[in-house]
């Protein structure tokens, strides 16, 4: 494992292995006072039976911009795992049975089977490199899946476009992930831009999280009416299943019909909600009438389900 632009070692394959003879605790001083890079490269290119030993305390990783090579790492304490902008991390295969966050930012060659076993994960963000090979999908679906589907402590998932595209692979798009995410009680989807597939991959990770109780999506500033998406929204019956234990809702770049009918769809299936919190288009920027035409909106979708003094006390127009 190296950083991006450095050299390499120029004793590689023949140098003395200077490492192995020392005591672990005197390999796990050492380490400590280094980079984290090149503690990972040296615990790793060590020879001893127990190379990684230097790894045995470390409970946080986070590595920007590098270059991986492989590498097979043991962490038994490891609880939090960051990685933004590293390339080839399927050579990563890193052992971490008691990790509980993973951020995972705009990497390539991302592999989620590596983390399948990471059985008490509770907090994971995936914000996939848009150029990653599209033609990976149907394979990246069935993974994504099985990762989410696996994480019976899981209460917290942010999935950017990206991760919704790959749920879209294939034929059809499930009405639910094959395993209920029972446990998670925040999710959060950035980068949305209200096309078909998002909005059934959408309600599809909805219909598979009965007990969500806060709901964010953060859509792109140029987010315009889909009249197949708006069809799709009217549709009788859309959405049988109800959140009720949702209550809080934020929509960032809040700003056509798509949007409106999505809450409306919202309130019908949550009677537990108590604040929803909308974020207008930088267009509509301080503008009132953009405001009262919004709240005029919400008030009839009130008559079908809540009252208007209920609607009034948790619509946030921010």
């Amino acid at each position: 494992m190296k950083t991006q632009g450095s050299k390499r070692n120029s004793n590689r394959g023949g140098g003395i292995d200077r490492i192995s003879s020392f005591p672990s605790n005197v390999i796990d001083h050492i380490l400590a006072c280094m980079p984290v890079p090149d503690a990972a490269r040296t615990g790793i290119l060590s020879r001893r039976p127990n190379g990684c030993d230097g790894f045995i305390n470390l409970t946080s990783l986070v590595l920007k911009e590098i270059l991986f090579e492989l590498s097979v790492v043991k962490i038994p304490k490891l609880v939090h795992l960051s990685l933004t902008k590293c390339s080839f991390i399927y050579q990563f295969c890193i052992h971490a049975p008691l990790l509980q966050y993973l951020d995972l930012d705009e990497n390539n060659g991302l592999n989620l089977s590596h983390y399948v076993v990471c059985k008490e994960l509770i907090f994971v963000s995936m914000v996939w490199n848009e150029f990653e090979n599209d033609g990976q999908g149907c394979g990246q679906r069935t993974i994504l899946t099985k990762f989410v589907g696996c994480l019976a402590m899981l209460s917290h998932l942010y999935l950017d476009a990206h991760s919704l595209k790959y749920l879209a692979a294939g034929s059809t798009i499930p009405g639910r992930l094959p395993t209920m995410i029972s446990n998670l009680t925040c999710l959060a989807l950035t980068q949305i831009t209200y096309n078909l597939d998002e909005m059934a991959c959408i309600l599809c990770l909805l219909r598979s999280c009965p007990n969500l109780s806060v709901f964010m999506l953060w859509v792109r500033l140029m987010s315009n009416t889909d009249s197949k998406v708006v069809d799709y929204l009217e549709e009788p019956g859309l959405m049988e299943e109800r959140l009720d234990q949702l209550q809080n809702v934020k929509l960032r770049y809040f700003s056509s019909t798509t949007e409106l009918l999505f809450v409306k769809l919202l309130l019908a299936i949550s009677p537990s909600l108590k604040a929803m919190h909308f974020k207008k288009s930088l267009k509509f920027l301080g503008s009132v009438e953009w405001m009262n035409n919004i709240s005029r909106k919400l008030m009839q979708f009130s008559t079908l389900f809540i009252s208007k003094k209920v609607l009034q006390s948790y619509l946030l127009l921010i």
